[in-house]
């Protein structure tokens, strides 16, 4: 039955149209669906290695950072915000210690 649940969420989160990211506390990346990698830099390899390795801009990572020691303060209020990091405005919503990144 897990299997068929996870089956199931896994076809939802892909058949979006949204990228979602979603990080670890520790700022791992540990899962990515297919829209992400189609606007953002994110590739197989990429999963269990630093989200910071992957952003072009220190402010990406200065905010990344922010959010990680908040949540890590026990922050339950969810982040948002814009970025434009390939040239096209994406929506970053950040909540419970995990990020999902929608473009």
């Amino acid at each position: 039955m897990v299997n068929r649940l996870e089956e199931i969420i896994n076809l939802a989160v892909e058949s979006m149209g949204a990228a979602i990211t979603i990080i670890d506390t520790e700022g791992k990346i540990v899962y990515y669906n297919g829209q992400a990698s189609k606007i953002l830099d994110r590739n197989p390899e990429y999963i269990g290695q630093d989200i910071h390795s992957h952003h072009k801009k220190e402010t990406s990572n200065k905010k990344v950072d922010l959010m990680l020691q908040e949540f890590q303060k026990g922050r339950k209020e969810p982040f948002h915000y814009k970025a434009k990091p390939y040239g096209k405005t994406i929506l970053v919503w950040c909540k419970d210690q995990h990020f999902s990144i929608a473009g």
